[in-house]
């Protein structure tokens, strides 16, 4: 199965427990990257630049989309603990 590479303002409001609305705020403002789509105009949100942003403003980062992070960009925390259950 495809790993996911964008979120919708929907799926990064539910993450945030924010309205989408504001999740809208935070890309007209530019702290959250963003592109739209063709034809409806509807914004992606990647998923790197998702985890980055909330990595810089403390908040926790869930572990769905950690698991499709590459291993050097998780904290060591996660990775001995992908280690162990892997073992």
């Amino acid at each position: 199965m495809r790993e996911k590479q964008a979120l919708t303002t929907g799926e990064v409001a539910k993450f945030c427990g924010v309205n989408f609305r504001t999740v809208i705020r935070w890309i007209e403002r530019g702290h959250l990257q963003a592109y739209k789509l063709p034809g409806r105009g509807d914004n992606r949100i990647p998923v790197n630049g998702f985890v980055e942003f909330l990595k810089d403003n403390h908040m926790p980062v869930p572990d769905e989309l950690l698991l499709g992070a590459k291993p050097w960009s998780c904290c060591p925390t996660t990775l001995r603990s992908a280690q162990k259950s892997l073992l």
